[in-house]
């Protein structure tokens, strides 16, 4: 089993600019030969400026080295760089989006989870308010209660009704 790292440095890859395949893993700043300047009718650098024999030596040239051979893609270069990838991988690209499709799914999982969670948390405080109104209101009548007053639902019962001792029953002599 290999890294995705380890595969991309052993597979070949044709550069872009000079055609060739080489392995990421060999890579190096003098692979790619290239030439900076353009390859156009010019006189060679030696030249002084223009002289009756400036016609003669003009030709198709690199303006960077002289060098009269345009060869394949830079083949001929006087300078050299990395080997440069394709601008884009079919390979890479297909891996790209399988990684951001994994995320994407663990993202909308996680914000679904922290969304029941808020959705608990809140119903979660709201039970805690309620428990602690109540709380309080029982806290009041035992405050009331022991001042010497009725709670409150005996002193509306008192207010509408008046409550009578029932003697009729007779209590059997204790003797």
């Amino acid at each position: 089993l290999r890294t995705l790292h380890a595969r991309h440095t052993s597979r070949p890859v044709q550069c872009r600019h000079c055609g060739k395949c080489y392995l990421e893993s060999q890579n190096v700043d003098t692979a790619c030969y290239y030439h900076p300047g353009e390859y156009k009718i010019a006189c060679p650098a030696s030249c002084p400026g223009l002289s009756p024999s400036c016609m003669a030596h003009r030709a198709r040239r690199w303006t960077c080295c002289d060098n009269r051979q345009r060869g394949n893609r830079g083949s001929t270069g006087c300078c050299t760089r990395l080997h440069a990838p394709p601008e884009s991988d079919p390979y890479y690209s297909s891996a790209l989006e399988s990684i951001n499709s994994r995320y994407a799914e663990a993202f909308s999982r996680v914000e679904k989870e922290s969304c029941h969670q808020r959705d608990a948390q809140y119903l979660m405080e709201a039970t805690l308010r309620d428990q602690k109104s109540q709380l309080n209101a029982i806290a009041d009548e035992m405050k009331k209660a022991r001042a010497g007053l009725p709670p409150a639902s005996v002193r509306t019962s008192l207010s509408s009704t008046v409550v009578t001792p029932d003697w009729s029953s007779e209590r059997p002599d204790v003797g």
